[in-house]
């Protein structure tokens, strides 16, 4: 019987790190990792990183689309707010933001843009800012993540239109005036 009883313990102790492993610490190593690699490839955070046309061949992010043009700005809060923007297109458009722990905590796709783009204000829950004239707030509950636009390619042809908008976005520092 005593046997039996620190062996469902050690099993109940295994799962229990198991479970806190997958689900807080794995998420948060796995988006750190990736929030440097795309830091790096942009020479920086807060600044775009274009990767190039989806291949069979490429892996920066998780089952890329070749149907799809990629822009990736890894943000950091910690020196103030980013502004972000999404541009309206003839095909789809998104722009997804994500917390350093892999939720998504925000998207806009562009046919919810009133006008040509729309503007979007980063900020950390703590910090306290006024965003421009029609943008739209997100309080992000980390001071790092990434954000990912994507466009649809319709076709070969499509390709630099695309490649030319996904080069109009923005990701950048916003200092209030």
């Amino acid at each position: 019987m005593k046997r039996a009883v620190r062996w469902i313990l050690s099993i109940a102790v295994i799962a229990g790190v198991t479970h806190l492993v997958a689900i807080f610490i794995l998420p948060r190593a796995l988006m750190t990792l990736i929030v440097f690699k795309i830091s790096s490839e942009a020479n920086g955070v807060n600044q775009l990183y274009l990767p190039d046309r989806i291949t069979s061949n490429s892996r920066k992010i998780v089952r890329p689309a070749p149907d799809l043009a990629y822009a990736i700005c890894a943000y950091d809060l910690s020196d103030g707010p980013v502004l972000a923007t999404l541009n309206t297109s003839e095909t789809y458009s998104s722009l997804s933001v994500f917390a350093n722990n892999t939720d998504n905590v925000f998207a806009i796709n562009d046919r919810a843009v009133t006008g040509d783009v729309a503007t979007v204000l980063l900020s950390n829950e703590d910090t306290d800012v006024t965003p421009p004239a029609g943008a739209i707030a997100v309080k992000v509950p980390s001071d790092r993540g990434l954000i990912l636009w994507r466009r649809v390619i319709t076709s070969n042809a499509d390709w630099p239109k695309a490649d030319a908008a996904r080069r109009e976005v923005i990701c950048v520092p916003y200092h209030s005036t």
